[in-house]
């Protein structure tokens, strides 16, 4: 085992250790009470009941479930690499970030546009997105938001709709690659391909009219400029 999984055996090691070994099979087997710590949160293997500090937080099922996965399949390995305890670890910290959100509908949606976007979280367990803009930085619907490099864009998170029925309503927007792939909104030969930094709690909501690859958020920070070839291929 690693040290995302220890804490998940202990009680069965402490039985095999006192030879116990038919109560720690019956345990080991019915796993009821089999759980993962990790700094703070606590993780039922069987019910997904999710808590940090003692306090019960409702993520979404699809994120439990794929959270508890990558840990199960990391406890088999007898050597864990770098590469997956730091993922792991990012998904921690995206989980603190995102409990910090006030919505409690973005805790079901935002790991769904993680999930089936070509969407990535970052070392820091922010959520990294795209934006096409115009030639001279500016965004694409006002021409007057600078999304040069270093721009950190904010705006009223009251005024930006949290209906994921209405499509397209008022607000600062983020996408997966594929999205921009596909609609091609604000392409030009000289625009720019923005990478952009959000912090899981200023997402807003995630349509279901762009296939979840398109969300609204209230801030987000401009970390780089990426070839515009990103979204020809």
């Amino acid at each position: 085992s690693n040290k995302f999984t220890n804490a998940m055996f202990d009680e069965i090691k402490d039985l095999v250790q006192s030879n116990q070994v038919k109560t720690a099979w019956k345990k080991l087997k019915n796993h009821d009470n089999m759980f993962i710590n990790y700094k703070g949160y606590k993780i039922n293997v069987t019910s997904r009941k999710t808590t940090y500090l003692g306090n019960e937080i409702n993520f979404s099922k699809t994120m439990i479930d794929e959270l508890i996965g990558m840990i199960l399949e990391t406890s088999k390995l007898s050597d864990v690499t770098a590469f997956q305890e730091n993922n792991i670890d990012k998904f921690f910290k995206f989980m603190y970030k995102l409990e910090r959100s006030d919505s409690f509908h973005i805790l079901d949606e935002l790991y769904d546009f993680i999930k089936y976007n070509d969407i990535e979280i970052d070392e820091s367990g922010d959520v990294i997105c795209y934006k096409i803009v115009n030639s001279d930085y500016t965004d694409c619907f006002t021409s007057s938001i600078d999304n040069s490099v270093g721009q950190v864009v904010e705006m009223e998170r009251n005024k930006i709709s949290d209906n994921r029925n209405e499509s397209c309503s008022f607000g600062l927007h983020a996408a997966s690659l594929s999205y921009l792939k596909r609609s091609r909104y604000g392409y030009s030969d000289d625009a720019h391909l923005m990478k952009i930094k959000i912090h899981p709690a200023d997402f807003v909501s995630v349509p279901y009219d762009y296939d979840g690859a398109k969300a609204r958020v209230c801030k987000y920070e401009v970390i780089e400029e990426v070839d515009l070839s990103l979204i020809n291929n």
